[in-house]
């Protein structure tokens, strides 16, 4: 084709002289040339990028909302102390206390299962029974303990994810560690004496 016979009014578009756009948006397909960059710009917001982006975008910002409540939400209100009109626990910082104990009563039989169904090393001959028979008092007096000197009953949150998962995935590995054989090695004088490699 000559330039000769060509009018004024069409672009001529060469290879070397521009770049060749394509772009394919909702199943429609745009095709032109594009000389700038801000030829560039109004032809991806012509066929619809710059929305696509921002839809990205939101989803991802919904995505990051709905994992920071699920992370920092409350799995139990500490505002439990009443039943109806009937006072049942003496404050907040008692309910505090209180979901900390059950948190800790729940992770010990997951982990227990755990322990199990991995065939880690346990004794096999102690069962939940036996846990809540002779040792289910000192967890509770260990958890109260730590309650209060840790001053959870002052802060919210022990039944929050963000503090149950870091809580769990401690209790798998120190579970765990027990595969790794210079971890099962305690510091007593006996054991260095004779019992380290």
């Amino acid at each position: 084709m000559n330039q000769s016979n060509q009018s004024d009014d069409t672009p001529t578009a060469s290879p070397s002289s521009s770049e060749h756009l394509d772009v394919e948006y909702a199943g429609q397909q745009t095709t032109g040339s594009v000389n700038s960059e801000d030829d560039f710009v109004s032809a991806a917001s012509e066929s619809g990028i710059i929305e696509a982006q921002d839809n990205d975008k939101n989803k991802i910002a919904k995505c990051g909302q709905f994992l920071k409540r699920m992370l920092f939400t409350n799995a139990i209100s500490d505002h439990l102390t009443h039943i109806g009109r009937v006072q049942v626990i003496e404050s907040i910082e008692a309910v505090r206390v209180l979901k900390f104990i059950i948190v800790n009563t729940v992770m010990i039989v997951i982990v227990h299962s755990v322990v199990r169904k991995a065939g880690w090393e346990h004794d096999q001959y102690y069962s939940l029974r036996d846990f809540f028979h002779y040792d289910f008092g000192a967890m509770v007096l260990d958890s109260t303990f730590f309650a209060i000197v840790g001053r959870l009953w002052q802060r919210d949150g022990v039944d929050r994810l963000i503090f149950i998962l870091p809580t769990f995935a401690s209790s798998i590995l120190i579970s765990a560690s027990t595969n790794i054989w210079f971890l099962r090695n305690s510091i007593t004088l006996y054991n260095i004496s004779c019992t380290w490699p």
